[in-house]
Protein backbone atom coordinates (compact mmCIF):
# COMPACT_ATOMS: atom_id res chain seq x y z
CA UNK A 1 0.00 0.00 0.00
CA UNK A 2 1.44 3.27 -0.77
CA UNK A 3 2.56 5.68 1.85
CA UNK A 4 0.91 8.83 0.20
CA UNK A 5 -2.98 6.71 -0.55
CA UNK A 6 -4.34 10.46 -0.85
CA UNK A 7 -1.73 10.76 -4.41
CA UNK A 8 -3.99 8.41 -6.43
CA UNK A 9 -7.01 10.76 -5.67
CA UNK A 10 -4.88 13.64 -7.26
CA UNK A 11 -4.90 14.59 -10.77
CA UNK A 12 -3.19 17.39 -13.30
CA UNK A 13 -6.13 19.10 -14.20
CA UNK A 14 -5.98 22.76 -13.51
CA UNK A 15 -9.62 22.77 -13.06
CA UNK A 16 -10.87 19.56 -10.51
CA UNK A 17 -7.59 18.60 -8.91
CA UNK A 18 -8.95 15.93 -7.33
CA UNK A 19 -11.44 13.28 -6.92
CA UNK A 20 -12.61 14.85 -3.52
CA UNK A 21 -13.13 18.44 -5.51
CA UNK A 22 -16.12 16.87 -7.33
CA UNK A 23 -18.27 17.53 -4.54
CA UNK A 24 -17.79 21.07 -4.38
CA UNK A 25 -19.39 21.25 -8.21
CA UNK A 26 -22.83 21.63 -8.86
CA UNK A 27 -24.26 19.15 -11.65
CA UNK A 28 -25.50 22.13 -13.89
CA UNK A 29 -22.20 24.06 -14.05
CA UNK A 30 -20.03 20.86 -14.38
CA UNK A 31 -22.65 19.68 -17.33
CA UNK A 32 -22.87 23.06 -19.33
CA UNK A 33 -19.04 23.71 -18.95
CA UNK A 34 -17.76 20.73 -20.33
CA UNK A 35 -20.36 21.15 -22.70
CA UNK A 36 -18.77 24.61 -23.59
CA UNK A 37 -15.18 23.04 -23.32
CA UNK A 38 -16.12 21.13 -26.96
CA UNK A 39 -17.27 24.44 -28.40
CA UNK A 40 -14.00 26.00 -27.84
CA UNK A 41 -11.68 22.98 -28.52
CA UNK A 42 -13.84 23.38 -32.10
CA UNK A 43 -12.93 26.64 -32.37
CA UNK A 44 -9.08 26.05 -31.33
CA UNK A 45 -8.68 22.91 -33.75
CA UNK A 46 -10.24 25.28 -36.99
CA UNK A 47 -7.32 27.79 -36.34
CA UNK A 48 -3.68 27.17 -37.38
CA UNK A 49 -2.06 28.46 -34.28
CA UNK A 50 -4.00 26.60 -31.97
CA UNK A 51 -4.88 23.47 -33.93
CA UNK A 52 -1.98 21.35 -32.90
CA UNK A 53 -1.86 22.11 -28.79
CA UNK A 54 -6.57 21.51 -28.92
CA UNK A 55 -5.27 18.56 -30.96
CA UNK A 56 -3.47 17.08 -28.31
CA UNK A 57 -5.57 17.85 -25.40
CA UNK A 58 -8.20 16.13 -27.17
CA UNK A 59 -5.66 13.00 -27.84
CA UNK A 60 -5.00 12.65 -24.51
CA UNK A 61 -8.85 12.98 -23.35
CA UNK A 62 -9.76 10.46 -25.87
CA UNK A 63 -7.11 7.86 -24.65
CA UNK A 64 -9.18 4.32 -24.25
CA UNK A 65 -11.68 3.48 -21.08
CA UNK A 66 -14.51 5.50 -22.63
CA UNK A 67 -13.87 7.31 -19.21
CA UNK A 68 -15.05 5.07 -16.81
CA UNK A 69 -11.28 4.69 -14.26
CA UNK A 70 -10.09 7.89 -12.43
CA UNK A 71 -6.46 8.99 -14.15
CA UNK A 72 -4.06 10.95 -12.20
CA UNK A 73 -2.94 12.12 -15.58
CA UNK A 74 -6.36 13.28 -16.68
CA UNK A 75 -7.13 16.95 -18.24
CA UNK A 76 -9.97 19.18 -17.64
CA UNK A 77 -12.22 17.61 -20.11
CA UNK A 78 -11.35 14.09 -19.46
CA UNK A 79 -12.31 14.70 -15.52
CA UNK A 80 -15.89 16.09 -16.06
CA UNK A 81 -16.28 13.60 -18.59
CA UNK A 82 -15.40 11.05 -16.33
CA UNK A 83 -17.64 12.62 -14.07
CA UNK A 84 -20.76 12.64 -16.01
CA UNK A 85 -20.17 9.34 -17.40
CA UNK A 86 -20.17 6.86 -13.31
CA UNK A 87 -22.81 6.87 -11.88
CA UNK A 88 -21.23 7.31 -8.51
CA UNK A 89 -21.40 11.03 -9.43
CA UNK A 90 -23.10 13.20 -11.83
CA UNK A 91 -25.95 11.07 -14.21
CA UNK A 92 -28.73 13.17 -13.41
CA UNK A 93 -29.44 16.72 -13.87
CA UNK A 94 -33.04 17.50 -12.43
CA UNK A 95 -35.49 15.05 -13.53
CA UNK A 96 -33.06 14.24 -16.91
CA UNK A 97 -30.42 11.72 -17.01
CA UNK A 98 -26.88 12.94 -18.29
CA UNK A 99 -26.94 10.98 -21.66
CA UNK A 100 -23.52 11.19 -22.94
CA UNK A 101 -22.16 8.58 -25.62
CA UNK A 102 -18.60 7.99 -24.46
CA UNK A 103 -18.03 5.83 -27.79
CA UNK A 104 -19.29 8.96 -29.93
CA UNK A 105 -17.01 11.10 -27.93
CA UNK A 106 -14.22 8.97 -27.63
CA UNK A 107 -13.99 8.41 -31.44
CA UNK A 108 -14.46 12.35 -32.10
CA UNK A 109 -11.50 13.13 -29.85
CA UNK A 110 -9.85 10.50 -31.45
CA UNK A 111 -10.89 11.88 -34.80
CA UNK A 112 -10.86 16.03 -34.62
CA UNK A 113 -10.13 16.15 -38.14
CA UNK A 114 -12.53 14.24 -40.04
CA UNK A 115 -15.77 16.84 -40.83
CA UNK A 116 -18.60 14.10 -40.89
CA UNK A 117 -17.14 12.71 -37.70
CA UNK A 118 -17.50 16.32 -35.95
CA UNK A 119 -20.93 17.28 -37.34
CA UNK A 120 -21.98 14.03 -36.24
CA UNK A 121 -21.01 14.51 -32.35
CA UNK A 122 -22.29 18.29 -32.22
CA UNK A 123 -25.26 17.82 -33.96
CA UNK A 124 -25.93 15.49 -30.95
CA UNK A 125 -24.15 17.98 -27.96
CA UNK A 126 -27.78 19.64 -27.25
CA UNK A 127 -29.43 16.42 -26.49
CA UNK A 128 -26.92 14.22 -24.70
CA UNK A 129 -25.73 17.18 -21.99
CA UNK A 130 -29.70 18.44 -21.77
CA UNK A 131 -28.91 22.05 -22.59
CA UNK A 132 -31.96 24.29 -23.06
CA UNK A 133 -30.03 28.07 -22.64
CA UNK A 134 -30.91 29.48 -25.97
CA UNK A 135 -27.76 31.64 -25.96
CA UNK A 136 -25.34 28.27 -25.33
CA UNK A 137 -27.15 26.53 -28.36
CA UNK A 138 -26.88 28.92 -30.62
CA UNK A 139 -23.09 29.03 -30.26
CA UNK A 140 -22.95 25.19 -30.82
CA UNK A 141 -25.69 25.77 -33.79
CA UNK A 142 -22.59 27.98 -35.57
CA UNK A 143 -19.41 26.03 -34.90
CA UNK A 144 -20.69 23.33 -35.83
CA UNK A 145 -20.54 25.04 -39.42
CA UNK A 146 -17.54 26.77 -38.58
CA UNK A 147 -15.63 27.17 -42.20
CA UNK A 148 -18.94 28.78 -43.04
CA UNK A 149 -18.94 31.43 -40.99
CA UNK A 150 -17.67 35.14 -41.49
CA UNK A 151 -14.91 36.95 -39.90
CA UNK A 152 -17.67 39.16 -37.55
CA UNK A 153 -19.79 36.00 -36.55
CA UNK A 154 -16.34 34.08 -35.81
CA UNK A 155 -15.50 37.24 -33.41
CA UNK A 156 -18.64 37.43 -31.67
CA UNK A 157 -18.95 33.65 -30.82
CA UNK A 158 -15.35 33.59 -29.36
CA UNK A 159 -16.12 36.82 -27.57
CA UNK A 160 -19.19 35.10 -25.92
CA UNK A 161 -17.82 31.82 -25.57
CA UNK A 162 -14.82 33.24 -23.36
CA UNK A 163 -17.33 35.31 -21.00
CA UNK A 164 -19.10 31.80 -20.84
CA UNK A 165 -16.35 29.70 -19.50
CA UNK A 166 -15.05 33.18 -17.52
CA UNK A 167 -18.52 33.12 -15.52
CA UNK A 168 -17.89 29.38 -14.50
CA UNK A 169 -14.41 28.70 -14.20
CA UNK A 170 -12.53 32.29 -14.19
CA UNK A 171 -9.40 30.90 -13.09
CA UNK A 172 -8.09 27.68 -13.61
CA UNK A 173 -9.85 26.59 -16.86
CA UNK A 174 -7.11 24.84 -19.33
CA UNK A 175 -8.73 26.16 -22.51
CA UNK A 176 -9.33 30.06 -21.12
CA UNK A 177 -5.65 30.94 -22.03
CA UNK A 178 -5.67 29.25 -25.35
CA UNK A 179 -9.13 30.90 -26.45
CA UNK A 180 -7.61 34.24 -25.12
CA UNK A 181 -4.76 34.27 -27.18
CA UNK A 182 -6.19 33.36 -29.96
CA UNK A 183 -8.73 36.37 -29.49
CA UNK A 184 -5.58 38.73 -29.49
CA UNK A 185 -4.44 37.12 -32.36
CA UNK A 186 -7.32 37.71 -34.31
CA UNK A 187 -8.06 41.00 -32.92
CA UNK A 188 -4.37 42.03 -34.27
CA UNK A 189 -5.21 40.57 -37.26
CA UNK A 190 -8.34 42.32 -38.27
CA UNK A 191 -6.34 45.42 -36.94
CA UNK A 192 -3.66 45.31 -39.39
CA UNK A 193 -5.79 44.43 -42.03
CA UNK A 194 -7.43 47.61 -41.71
CA UNK A 195 -4.34 49.47 -40.93
CA UNK A 196 -3.22 47.99 -44.79
CA UNK A 197 -6.25 48.85 -46.28
CA UNK A 198 -6.14 52.32 -45.47
CA UNK A 199 -2.68 52.92 -46.61
CA UNK A 200 -3.39 51.39 -49.99
CA UNK A 201 -6.12 53.56 -50.16
CA UNK A 202 -4.21 56.79 -49.38
CA UNK A 203 -1.16 56.05 -51.17
CA UNK A 204 0.65 58.65 -53.56
CA UNK A 205 -0.23 57.50 -57.09
CA UNK A 206 -2.38 54.50 -55.54
CA UNK A 207 -5.62 54.48 -55.63
CA UNK A 208 -6.73 57.17 -54.36
CA UNK A 209 -9.19 58.69 -51.48
CA UNK A 210 -12.27 56.76 -53.59
CA UNK A 211 -10.80 53.45 -53.25
CA UNK A 212 -13.25 51.00 -50.51
CA UNK A 213 -11.44 48.00 -50.11
CA UNK A 214 -14.77 46.29 -49.90
CA UNK A 215 -15.85 47.08 -53.28
CA UNK A 216 -17.20 50.03 -53.36
CA UNK A 217 -16.21 53.62 -54.58
CA UNK A 218 -16.90 56.97 -52.51
CA UNK A 219 -16.48 60.30 -53.71
CA UNK A 220 -14.48 62.43 -51.63
CA UNK A 221 -17.49 63.19 -49.37
CA UNK A 222 -17.65 59.71 -48.37
CA UNK A 223 -20.94 58.66 -49.93
CA UNK A 224 -21.36 55.31 -51.85
CA UNK A 225 -21.76 55.81 -56.02
CA UNK A 226 -21.32 54.13 -58.54
CA UNK A 227 -18.40 53.33 -59.69
CA UNK A 228 -17.42 55.45 -62.40
CA UNK A 229 -17.65 54.16 -66.30
CA UNK A 230 -14.67 54.07 -68.20
CA UNK A 231 -14.80 55.08 -72.20
CA UNK A 232 -12.47 54.33 -74.43
CA UNK A 233 -12.12 55.78 -77.39
CA UNK A 234 -11.21 53.66 -80.42
CA UNK A 235 -8.50 54.87 -82.63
Amino acid sequence: MSEYPFLVDLCESHLIPSKGSLKHWKTVKLVELCYLYFIGLRILLANPPSKEWARRYCGHAGEPNDFKSWRTNANDLYVMLYALTNEDHYRFIDDGEVDISPGLVRHWLRHVDDEADTRRLFMRLDGMFHITNSSMRSLRRIVTDWHGTDRRERDDVLVKLIQMIDTRAPSNSELLPHLRLLQKKMDESATAGATGAASVATVVGGLGAGFDPDGDWRSVYGKKKKKPVMIRRVV
